[in-house]
């Protein structure tokens, strides 16, 4: 679904997560969206759980109804995966997880995987947590310049992670890395909190802005447009006077749409399309 020549507005199936993956896909498709961001979470798609043919099925699925897969997100979040943990054995799942998950990412056809730096225990220094999230960075972006996969690092709240929140510990662990395959993944509830605008962001990382969360906010919440305070007309024109020719996805992901998500894409996907640029 394009909103303007260049920039393309995405699905993501986490707002679907307590209904079927083919209604969510069923559901983009009648509202005019190409593009959908796989959240690989349980039931829909848990690297953990899943199997060659399940796999196969996704990918033949998405052709079927015409989308394209743009970003690929494993379910990271939550327990047990932190790739800064000072934990040994935690570290190490969490690297052998996301390297499982560039695999699944090549495999169904996609060239961009989200990651998030992890964090470290609240009462050591944030800068030993960067340094073991910069160590499994380094790690991570061989496995993905050798499958030509780009990872997109997530920008994250404060009370998500003490070592990337903010448009400043974002660029200084991508820098840290110094890889051509990690940039930026730029979402719109931790750079508001923050106090920052997408054209930060934009003017920073240029081309290496890979991808972008694009939702409403009180500031906090993941909300469907217009059910929060940001200005989205705003923003897309800083996003649009930058030259970004990326996707933007709708994470939507607070409690209240759990039950019936259709609406909250539909009200979303109204508000946008009616934004003269």
């Amino acid at each position: 679904m394009k909103l303007t020549s260049d920039i393309k507005l995405a699905g993501m199936n986490i707002t679907y997560r307590h209904l079927p993956m083919t209604r969510f896909l069923d559901d983009m498709v009648s509202l005019g969206f190409t593009e959908v961001e796989l959240w690989g979470g349980a039931p829909h798609f848990y690297s953990e759980d899943i199997t060659q043919t399940d796999i196969s099925v996704m990918r033949m699925t998405l052709a079927e109804r015409g989308l394209s897969l743009v970003c690929f997100t494993p379910e990271q979040c939550l327990y047990p995966i932190n790739i800064a943990s000072a934990d040994k054995a935690m570290r190490e799942r969490s690297i052998d997880f996301f390297r499982r998950n560039i695999e699944i990412t090549v495999e169904l056809g996609c060239d961009l995987m989200l990651v998030t730096p992890g964090r470290g225990y609240v009462d050591e220094d944030a800068g030993e947590a960067a340094k073991r999230s910069i160590a499994a960075l380094i790690e991570l972006t061989a496995t993905a310049e050798r499958q030509s996969v780009r990872l997109g690092l997530e920008v994250l709240r404060r009370d998500e992670s003490d070592i990337v929140y903010n448009l400043k510990t974002l660029k200084e662990m991508v820098d840290s890395v110094d890889s051509p395959s990690l940039g930026a993944l730029l979402d719109t509830i931790p750079m508001a909190l923050a106090g920052e605008e997408p054209a930060d962001y934009l003017d920073t990382f240029e081309k290496k802005l890979f991808h972008i969360h694009f939702i409403d906010g009180a500031p906090h919440g993941h909300l469907a447009w217009g059910d929060g305070i940001l200005d989205a007309q705003e923003y897309l024109r800083q996003i649009k006077d930058s030259g970004y020719s990326g996707s933007l996805s709708l994470e939507i992901t607070d409690a209240r749409y759990s039950g019936n998500p259709f609406p909250a894409f539909r009200q979303s996907v109204d508000r946008l399309k009616a934004i003269k640029l």
